[in-house]
C-alpha cells in the first residue's frame, strides 16, 4: 500500500467513509495542499499529524489552501462532482465554515472562473464530521486550462472546531 493510500485509509477510518474513498478521479488530503501567502505570513495555518488542517490556535482569520489538480489519464471518465470532507463544530449557519471551490485558469489569458463550489454553510447538520458534494457540468480541459481547488477554513470564535480533511473530484 502506498503512503498516499495509507493516508486516505486513515482518513476514512477517522471520519467514516468519505464519498470519494472508492476511486476518485483526483483527490488530496488537506495537509498535501499549500497554504496561501497570507495564511503563512499571518500564522493562520496549522497542520496536524492526523492529516487535518485547522486555523492556528487563537487566530480567527480565514486559512486558505491551494490544491493543484493534475490530469488523470488512467481514469475511466472525467469527473462531474466536487467533494469535500471536513469538520464543522457548529454545523449550522455560517459562524464557522469550510468552502471548497474548483477553479480553472485559462492558460493563454490567465482568466479565472469558478467551476464548482461546495460550502459547509449550505448544510445544516450537527454531526461533527461531514462529507458534502456539488455537481458541475464543466468538462475538464487541461490543454486549455490549469485547475486547482481552493479551500477556505474560517471560524468566528476561537472555541469553534473547524477543519478540512480533504477534497476530491469524482
Amino acid at each position: 500500500m502506498s503512503i498516499r493510500n495509507a493516508l486516505f485509509a486513515t482518513i476514512a477510518l477517522m471520519a467514516g467513509t468519505p464519498a470519494w474513498a472508492a476511486d476518485p478521479y483526483w483527490s488530496s488530503i488537506a495537509t498535501a495542499c499549500t497554504p496561501d501567502n497570507l495564511s503563512i505570513q499571518n500564522n493562520r495555518y496549522q497542520s496536524t499529524v492526523d492529516s487535518y488542517v485547522t486555523p492556528q490556535k487563537g487566530n480567527v482569520d480565514p486559512t486558505v489552501l491551494i490544491c493543484a489538480v493534475q490530469p488523470n489519464p488512467g481514469a475511466s471518465g472525467l469527473p462531474n462532482l466536487l467533494s469535500m470532507t471536513y469538520l464543522d463544530s457548529t454545523g449550522v449557519t455560517n459562524t464557522a465554515h469550510v468552502l471548497a471551490q474548483l477553479i480553472r485558469v485559462n492558460r493563454s489569458t490567465g482568466g479565472r472562473a469558478t467551476v464548482a463550489a461546495v460550502s459547509s454553510d449550505s448544510f445544516a447538520t450537527t454531526t461533527p464530521t461531514k462529507n458534502q458534494s456539488a455537481a458541475f457540468s464543466h468538462t475538464l480541459n487541461f490543454e486549455m486550462n490549469f485547475y486547482y481547488v481552493r479551500i477556505e477554513i474560517d471560524r468566528a470564535a476561537n472555541n469553534q472546531n473547524v477543519r478540512s480533511m480533504g477534497v476530491a473530484l469524482e
